[in-house]
């Protein structure tokens, strides 16, 4: 059964052959209603990176107001240039009437000492982000570090700055933290903003879910008067992607995250609610029991949650029971009458089949034709079912971009569509498409991303026809191109430094480990950066390993693993930066210890799985079960079906299965 990408006609194919047809009306239009749109003004965009608030004068004269008010005024400066007179004179404006309030409101507001800041401080910020500034940027610069200075005794000098202009500059949220690591002060907008992000990965979301924990009562506390909507904002955000996440990993945190999400929706009030607290697995299915009471028949929906309350629980539950969780929605559309655009996404994450979803999909876009979302929960949709091919990914872009002035293309569905892009003309196509549409300067960075991922993946050819990369740099090899792009990337997040290294693994083990120091700079490494060393670890010269300084490779990467991936159960309050580990890079482990002959190691990983409680996929539990001492292996094996089974218990393979 195949499921075309949707277009003005979405057929689908039935069982025997015959195709349905369901029209889909696509070509009304109107404003768009939300920020952030393909064909939204220049100066729109300069603050559409991050979730920074366009705070031109902030809402109290408090320092956290008024650094949230500055950092706005500092990004959106460092995004403009000399095309943006009118832009940049309406900002010096601004802040040169915030500096005149505060110089006649200085000792009210603050009795400590003020900074006095200086053009010297506006060029020595400049060099150290790495952009060109006008005469008329360094005004607009000055302005907010004098404002700064008199009203915010923790900035001393602009090195305070950089790493809050970085981590709102970074791409994801796991090289925004990295950038806030080791700080003693964190403004709670930017808190917010990583609260408020999309998470692109795994561990972008585990580092969200962290921050909540630890970080979400001073936010709510700061902004209940002057952004009372922030943390419902946050805990919407939070429970539409860890729904998503449940659905592709059973990583305990969003188990655990699963529970306490559902908790906060309850109680309606986050940042009172015992965020620490471990509510019980079996309380989950429970949720459906909230709206009814005994007495009733008819279903009965608690007042304390809204419609978008019932939705994200929803979607929680329905890793647990689709079916209890269809049922709810259907409960909360009895109760919510008027119809949103929240139930038509829940109806089509909730999609079984492709038919089904197709059908739920043109449902909602006809209804919500300016809905970006709609657009991002089909696609995520397709992966999920395994439907999301490189044809269906061009197919599904260009029916983006033919719809950009209506919807918003987020970065997030863009990296979606790169994922199934396998080749060089798959990438070149794509560019092609994005360059047409005059949006490629917004994707630039994670598409070029992705080409660099794709000619180090295929560094032992060399493509004739390279049309984009053909302009920047000609007659090399691919290896060459992928080293040319690497080094062109002026700030060079972890993210990117981990695809580079997977690249460089397989040419240059000997020296990966220095190449490891050398970029990450003592930064914390992610993922990809761990099994490049895992993977280079397992070259051999001669036969025998290469030696990484005074030890053996596999040594070093063994250490490097142990010392960032998470080995102690959940801690909210510890201050220390670790990996949860994927399954993924797990079975890299298993093979580098397994190469190494390091069967102390592989004994231990299943003690480490019960500490942390990770639950393994069955391919994963498999691999470490070969890998380990036969004998040792079957006890474990039959230790395992000993016990009662629950919701908890990994896939334990049968003895006969094993065996085999």
């Amino acid at each position: 059964m195949d499921i075309p990408t949707p277009t003005t006609t979405v057929a689908a194919a039935g069982a025997a052959g015959a195709a349905t047809s369901v029209d889909v009306d696509f070509s009304a239009a109107s404003n768009l209603p939300e920020v952030g749109r393909s064909d939204a003004s220049k100066h729109e965009r300069k603050s559409d990176a991050t979730t920074l608030r366009p705070v031109w004068l902030p809402a109290s004269y408090k320092e956290p107001g008024i650094i949230e008010a500055l950092l706005f005024h500092i990004l959106s400066c460092i995004y403009s240039d000399d095309s943006d007179s009118k832009w940049l004179n309406r900002q010096y404006i601004q802040l040169q009437a915030l500096r005149n309030h505060l110089a006649q409101n200085h000792r009210k507001l603050d009795p400590g000492p003020s900074h006095t800041f200086t053009a010297h401080d506006v060029a020595r910020l400049a060099d150290n982000l790495a952009f060109p500034v006008s005469e008329l940027q360094k005004n607009v610069l000055l302005e907010s570090l004098k404002c700064m200075g008199m009203a915010c005794p923790n900035v001393a000098d602009t090195d305070v700055l950089l790493p809050w202009i970085r981590s709102l500059s970074a791409p994801r949220v796991t090289d925004a933290c990295a950038e806030l690591a080791d700080l003693t002060y964190i403004p709670t907008c930017i808190l917010s903003d990583l609260l408020l992000r999309t998470p692109l990965n795994a561990d972008d979301l585990a580092l969200q879910l962290d921050l909540w924990n630890t970080f979400i009562a001073p936010i709510a506390q700061e902004n209940h008067a002057k952004s009372p909507r922030l943390v419902a904002n946050i805990l919407e955000n939070l429970v539409f992607y860890t729904a998503q996440a449940l659905g592709a990993t059973s990583h305990t945190p969003f188990i655990r995250a699963q529970k306490v999400l559902v908790e906060h929706l309850g109680t309606g009030q986050p940042e009172k609610s015992s965020s620490k607290k471990d509510i019980s697995q079996e309380n989950i299915p429970h949720i459906e029991a909230q709206t009814t009471t005994p007495n009733e028949t008819s279903p009965k929906v608690s007042s304390r949650l809204s419609q978008k309350g019932y939705i994200g629980i929803t979607l929680l539950i329905s890793h647990e029971s689709p079916e209890k969780a269809s049922r709810l929605l259907e409960i909360t559309n009895s109760h919510f009458p008027e119809s949103s655009v929240l139930v038509h996404i829940a109806r089509i994450y909730l999609s079984a089949t492709p038919e089904e979803l197709l059908h739920n999909f043109n449902v909602a876009v006809l209804q919500y034709p300016k809905s970006g979302t709609i657009w991002l929960m089909l696609t995520k949709k397709l992966q999920q079912l395994h439907l999301l091919t490189e044809v269906r990914s061009h197919k599904l872009l260009g029916e983006l971009l033919a719809r950009k002035a209506n919807i918003v293309i987020s970065k997030e569905i863009v990296l979606l569509l790169l994922g199934p892009i396998k080749s060089i003309s798959g990438i070149e196509k794509f560019i092609s498409a994005l360059q047409k549409a005059d949006i490629f300067y917004k994707y630039r960075n994670v598409v070029t991303n992705k080409y660099m991922a794709l000619l180090y993946r295929y560094s032992d050819e060399r493509s004739v026809h390279k049309p984009f990369l053909d302009k920047l740099v000609r007659n090399t090899s691919n290896l060459e191109c992928a080293r040319y792009l690497y080094e062109n990337i002026a700030w060079k997040t972890t993210s990117i430094i981990g695809i580079m290294l997977n690249g460089e693994a397989k040419h240059r083990p000997a020296d990966l480990y220095q190449l490891y120091c050398n970029e990450l700079q003592g930064n914390v490494p992610d993922e990809a950066c761990l099994s490049a060393l895992l993977r280079a670890s397992m070259k051999r010269s001669d036969g025998k390993p290469f030696a990484w300084g005074p030890l053996y490779a596999p040594q070093v990467a063994v250490h490097e693993f142990k010392k960032y991936v998470q080995s102690e159960a959940y801690a909210p309050d510890s201050a220390t930066v670790s990996i949860f580990a994927s399954n993924k890079l797990w079975q890299v482990y298993i093979y580098a210890l397994r190469s190494a002959e390091y069967t102390a190691e592989l004994s231990e990983i299943i003690r480490w799985w019960e500490k942390i409680q990770f639950i393994p996929s069955r391919s994963t539990l498999m691999l470490l079960l070969r890998a380990l001492p036969r004998d040792f292996s079957e006890r474990h094996i039959k230790h395992a079906h000993s016990l009662p089974q629950s919701s908890m218990s990994w896939p334990w393979p049968a003895l006969e299965e094993f065996s085999e």
